[in-house]
């Protein structure tokens, strides 16, 4: 095969920044055997070229159309440059992390972190129900290890088993809804039983087992077990890259699995949203540290990512609404925990929400743009996350005909209630870093350049993307 054919494979198949990552792993992995003592220093500017080559090559991936088991849709290339960027705030942020706490260097991050980017490229393309989930669980495989916390503390070891278990528990009832989906296609006849016959009860148990499956990646209840922990005790740059890339790339794949199958799953998914999301956030109430309210945050966040799901089918503009309240979320979220950490660079790590008391008068810009990013995280204009807000609630209203007013009434209820209740526990943190007397006094002096510089572009973006979100997000 010559040049110009690999060229013409690669604009067909749309992997031309899948292979862009999988040369880098391939490189990393080679140097590193050959090189040991100058191992991650080249490691990491292998691993930064080769998310910038995916950055630019995702532009090759079709706008429409398939490839084998992929198959592709006009946010396929889009999401695959957010996928990079995600990479690349968290491989600057490790690099930051590490120097400043003297932590031994682990150079199969860098091969994870490329091996993760290219699982996520996948999840979204993937048009197999199989292809799908072999690359959720080789994205799980990597988050295990980015989990991994630096200390020897009981509590955190306990953490990550509590994620592995939790994640083969949801991997088993993924893959028996999968054998389920393909052994019984169709509707079980049996004239007997008008039950079996009105709801095709096997292919929407096996759908149901499926999707929870993929609530796992998302953090969403019931498979929330391993959050609180993972975000607290994970490194906070990897803790930010779990909050964001994965909750995109499975509400995606979500969005695909549902509009793909036959069953009707619209009553399920609403239970869930509504569990998940009030759960979730009336938990954030009594969380004390900064980690801990945003898991559970988080936690009610996967339950509004569910709403374009339930509308997929019946309704068109589906995939729009989820590109920008999902973007606008994980880019929002992700620069949430580069100001968490920014501040533990300056004050301790694990810090809890009243250690923020008074840090305004020492850190002014920080503090004004994590406030910024709360308002988003909240819903509040003029954000990305008030727009994002507001098309869920469209889509509702969109779908006014599918369900009962009672149904609609919660739904609605459901994303009032939970903006009132996050703006609850959110706005502890502006009020502790204003109005309160300072608690800890600054004498950590640490780099926090890396920090600094993502909470800038994302609070730029919170704003910006508000009043042209045409320059920022693609449209069919």
């Amino acid at each position: 095969m010559n040049l110009l054919q690999l060229k013409d494979l690669l604009l067909e198949s749309g992997l031309a920044s899948e292979l862009a990552l999988i040369l880098g792993a391939l490189l990393i992995a080679f140097w590193n055997g050959f090189a040991t003592k100058s191992a991650f220093g080249i490691s990491f500017w292998i691993a930064l070229f080769a998310i910038g080559a995916s950055f630019f090559l995702s532009d090759y991936t079709p706008v429409e159309g398939s490839f084998h088991s992929l198959r592709f849709y006009f946010w396929s290339g889009y999401l695959k440059k957010y996928f990079g960027i995600a990479a690349s705030v968290a491989l600057f942020g490790y690099l930051e992390w590490r120097n400043e706490r003297g932590i031994q260097v682990r150079t199969e991050l860098l091969v994870l972190l490329l091996l993760s980017q290219l699982s996520l490229s996948i999840l979204i393309q993937a048009k197999s129900l199989w292809l799908m989930f072999l690359a959720a669980e080789g994205f799980s495989f990597c988050a295990y290890a980015f989990a991994r916390p630096t200390g020897k503390d009981k509590s955190s070891n306990e953490s990550v088993l509590k994620y592995f278990a939790s994640g083969s528990l949801a991997s088993a009832i993924g893959l028996f809804g999968l054998t389920w989906i393909l052994g019984f296609q169709g509707t079980i006849i049996d004239p007997g039983n008008d039950f079996l016959v009105s709801v095709a009860f096997f292919p929407v148990a096996g759908a149901v087992f499926y999707l929870s499956f993929l609530l796992f990646k998302l953090g969403g209840f019931p498979f929330h077990f391993w959050v609180q922990g993972v975000y607290e005790n994970a490194p906070t740059p990897f803790a930010g890259f779990i909050a964001s890339a994965p909750k995109v790339g499975a509400a995606f794949a979500l969005l695909n699995v549902v509009a793909g199958i036959e069953p009707n799953l619209t009553f399920p998914l609403v239970v869930l949203a509504l569990v998940g999301s009030f759960f979730g956030n009336l938990a954030a109430l009594r969380s004390v540290t900064i980690k801990n309210l945003l898991a559970f945050s988080a936690v009610g966040q996967a339950g509004l990512l569910l709403i374009p799901a339930i509308f997929s089918k019946q309704i068109s503009g589906a995939e729009s609404q989820l590109l920008i309240f999902g973007i606008g979320y994980a880019v929002v979220i992700q620069a949430a925990f580069s100001a968490v950490q920014y501040f533990e660079n300056h004050l301790k790590d694990g810090l809890s929400v009243t250690d923020f008391s008074g840090q305004f008068h020492s850190h002014p810009l920080p503090s004004v743009l994590f406030i910024i990013l709360v308002m988003s995280l909240i819903g509040l204009p003029p954000t990305i996350g008030f727009s994002g807000k507001l098309l869920i609630f469209a889509g509702i209203l969109k779908g006014s005909n599918l369900f009962s007013e009672s149904v609609l009434y919660l739904l609605f209820g459901m994303g009032l209630g939970t903006t009132i209740i996050s703006f609850g526990y959110y706005y502890r943190i502006p009020y502790f870093l204003i109005f309160r007397n300072r608690l800890i006094e600054d004498h950590t002096l640490r780099n926090s350049s890396a920090s600094l510089m993502w909470l800038v572009l994302a609070t730029l973006f919170v704003f910006l993307a508000f009043f042209s979100p045409a320059t920022f997000f693609p449209f069919p």
